[in-house]
C-alpha cells in the first residue's frame, strides 16, 4: 500500500460566492485556445467554490482534451445546472479511452497506455488533481468514451458544498491504497 498524497485535498478550499459562468469565461480567454474551444454556459451560475481549485481543475481537463483530442478539432465546455448541482462537462473527438484505462483514470501516476507511448509527457496526476478537486467541493468526476461519441469528462458538484464534504475528501485523500 502507500499513501495517496494530492495537494488539492489536504487542505479544504476556501470558499467564495462566484457566477461560476462568468469565471469559466475567463479561463477559457486566458488559455488562448479561443479557436479550439466551444464554451456553453447556461446563464450565470452562482454558488460558492473554491473558485481558484475549481477552475485549475478545469484548466487540467480543457488541456488535456486539446492534447490528446484529435488534432485541431475543437474541444466542447458545458456548463450548467441541474436542480442543486453544477454539471462542468469537457469533450473532445478522437481515440477513445479503454474501460480498464477509465477505471483507473483518475487515481495518481496512472497513464494510459496510448498516452505513454505517444511520448507525450505527463505525470499522470492532473486528472488524480481533479478528482480530489471535486470530492473537495462535495462531488464527482467521471468519463465517458467511446468510439462513437468521442470522450466527456464531467464535474458533478452541489451548489454549495454539504458540511464536512471537504473535510471528508481530504480524510479520504490520506487513507492507504492498495496499488493491485
Amino acid at each position: 500500500t502507500w499513501l495517496r498524497v494530492c495537494a488539492p485535498t489536504s487542505m479544504p478550499p476556501a470558499r467564495h460566492a462566484c457566477d461560476l459562468s462568468a469565471a469559466l469565461r475567463r479561463m477559457v480567454q486566458a488559455l488562448g485556445a479561443r479557436d479550439r474551444i466551444d464554451l456553453e454556459a447556461d446563464g450565470p451560475i452562482r454558488g460558492e467554490w473554491g473558485t481558484g481549485a475549481l477552475l485549475r481543475a478545469l484548466q487540467n481537463l480543457v488541456a488535456n482534451a486539446l492534447k490528446y483530442g484529435s488534432p485541431g478539432a475543437r474541444v466542447g465546455v458545458r456548463l450548467r445546472r441541474d436542480g442543486d448541482t453544477v454539471l462542468l462537462s469537457v469533450h473532445n473527438d478522437g481515440a477513445p479511452i479503454r474501460e480498464e484505462d477509465q477505471r483507473e483514470i483518475f487515481r495518481p501516476f496512472r497513464r494510459t497506455k496510448e498516452s505513454v507511448e505517444s511520448g507525450r509527457r505527463g505525470w499522470g496526476l492532473g486528472l488524480a488533481i481533479v478528482q480530489a478537486v471535486a470530492e473537495a467541493h462535495g462531488g464527482r468526476a467521471s468519463v465517458e468514451s467511446t468510439e462513437a461519441s468521442g470522450t466527456t469528462f464531467t464535474l458533478a458538484m452541489p451548489l454549495r458544498a454539504p458540511e464536512g464534504a471537504q473535510h471528508a475528501a481530504a480524510d479520504r485523500s490520506l487513507q492507504p491504497r492498495s496499488t493491485s
